[in-house]
C-alpha cells in the first residue's frame, strides 16, 4: 500500500513538471514568395549571340547564333519586354532576337521565306561591367556618322538631345526600332519582292512627305536618304521665322548641304524639319519614308510603355528646344500615324 501511494506520488509530480514547462515558440513564418516575374516568350527569353562575320543586307540570310548573349545582356532586354506590354506580342512572334558585335543594329524580314529577324548591337552598352546606354545617348547617335554634326565643323553648339524622361528607354527604343523594319515589310511589301505600297498604311499617310510614291531598297542602311521628299506646308500655329528655310528647304538632303558651308543656316533647317505641322517623329524618321514609318512606330512603342516617354528634348541651339513627345497634340500629321498603329496593335483603347 505504501509502495502504491509513493509510485502514485511521483506519477502526479512527473505530471505537474511537465505542465509546468514553458511552451516552445511556433516556428517562424517562412519568408514570403519573390514578386512574380513576367513571363517571357521563348524568342525573347533566348537571345543568340552572332559572329561578326554574319552580313544581313542581302535581306536572304537566316542567321545563326554562335551561342546565347551574355546574361546581363539578355536582362536588360528582358526588362525593355517587360515594360512594354502593347509591344510584346510583336516581339513574340519575330524568328529570332540576337546580339551583333558590329556596330549598328538591323532588322529584316527575308526575302525568300519570308521569316523575320531582328539584333541590337552590343555598343548600345558601354562600361565594364556593360550598362545600356540612357535613351537621350541612343538618339544623339543620328549627329554621328554619315552625318557628323560634330563640334569640328559647329564650333558654337551642335544639336544635341537632352535627357528624356524617363530617360532608360534605350533598349526599348532599339528593339522598337529595329522591329519597325520588319513591319515595314509585313504591311507595305506584300507580295514579296514587290516595291512597297503607301496605300496600304494609314491611308497612304506617307505619300504626304515623299512625292512619286515609296522608292524600293532591298536593304536601307543608317542615314540612306530618298530622294523624293515633298514640300510639306508649314502649319499656321508654327509658321517660319523671316528668313527661315520654308516648306521647299527644310529637308535633309539641304540639311546636309548646309553643313558643308553654312553652319547656322544648318541649324535653321533643322529646326524647321521637325516643325509642329511636318510629320516627322526625329531627325532621322525625315530621312526616308522607311525610316519616317520606323521612328513613328519607335515613338508609338515608347509612349505606350509602362512608364510613357512624354519628353525628349533636342536642342537644336541654345534656347532653342523641339520636344516632340511633349507637343505630340499639336501635330497633328504625327498624330493621326500614331493613332493608325493603335488601330492595328491596340484598337480598344479609346
Amino acid at each position: 500500500m505504501i509502495r502504491s501511494t509513493f509510485l502514485l506520488c511521483a506519477i502526479v509530480l512527473m505530471a505537474a513538471c511537465f505542465a509546468c514547462a514553458p511552451v516552445p515558440p511556433p516556428p517562424p513564418s517562412p519568408p514570403p514568395p519573390p514578386s512574380p516575374q513576367p513571363l517571357v516568350c521563348n524568342v525573347v527569353a533566348n537571345v543568340g549571340m552572332l559572329p561578326a562575320s554574319f552580313d544581313p543586307t542581302d535581306a536572304n540570310s537566316t542567321p545563326v547564333a554562335t551561342g546565347p548573349a551574355p546574361s546581363s545582356f539578355q536582362a536588360d532586354i528582358q526588362a525593355a519586354y517587360a515594360s512594354a506590354p502593347l509591344f510584346q506580342n510583336q516581339l513574340c512572334g519575330l524568328d529570332g532576337i540576337f546580339l551583333t558585335p558590329g556596330p549598328q543594329s538591323w532588322g529584316y524580314r527575308n526575302r525568300n521565306d519570308g521569316k523575320r529577324y531582328i539584333a541590337l548591337s552590343t555598343t548600345l552598352w558601354s562600361g565594364n561591367p556593360p550598362t545600356a546606354l540612357t535613351l537621350d545617348q541612343y538618339e544623339n547617335r543620328v549627329f554621328g556618322p554619315p552625318l557628323s554634326w560634330t563640334a569640328q565643323i559647329d564650333t558654337a553648339s551642335p544639336p544635341i538631345y537632352l535627357p528624356a524622361t524617363p530617360n532608360n528607354a534605350a533598349i526599348l527604343a532599339a528593339l522598337a526600332h529595329e522591329f519597325g523594319h520588319v513591319l515595314w515589310a509585313d504591311i507595305l511589301i506584300s507580295p514579296r519582292f514587290t516595291p512597297p505600297q503607301s496605300g496600304r498604311f494609314c491611308s497612304g499617310i506617307l505619300s504626304q512627305a515623299w512625292s512619286g510614291g515609296l522608292q524600293f531598297a532591298v536593304w536601307t542602311a543608317f542615314e540612306d536618304r530618298d530622294t523624293n521628299p515633298a514640300n510639306i506646308a508649314d502649319d499656321p500655329s508654327d509658321p517660319p521665322s523671316l528668313g527661315d528655310p520654308g516648306p521647299s528647304e527644310a529637308k535633309v538632303l539641304k540639311l546636309w548641304n548646309a553643313l558643308q558651308h553654312n553652319v547656322a543656316r544648318a541649324h535653321r533647317i533643322l529646326w524647321r524639319i521637325l516643325a509642329l505641322g511636318r510629320p516627322f517623329p526625329s531627325l532621322l524618321g525625315a530621312f526616308s519614308a522607311n525610316e519616317q514609318f520606323v521612328e513613328s512606330f519607335t515613338l508609338y512603342t515608347l509612349m505606350g510603355a509602362t512608364t510613357p516617354l512624354t519628353s525628349l528634348p533636342l536642342q537644336v541651339s541654345p534656347g532653342l528646344i523641339r520636344d516632340i513627345p511633349a507637343t505630340i497634340s499639336q501635330r497633328k500629321r504625327l498624330s493621326k500615324a500614331l493613332k493608325c498603329f493603335d488601330t492595328l496593335f491596340n484598337p480598344h483603347r479609346p
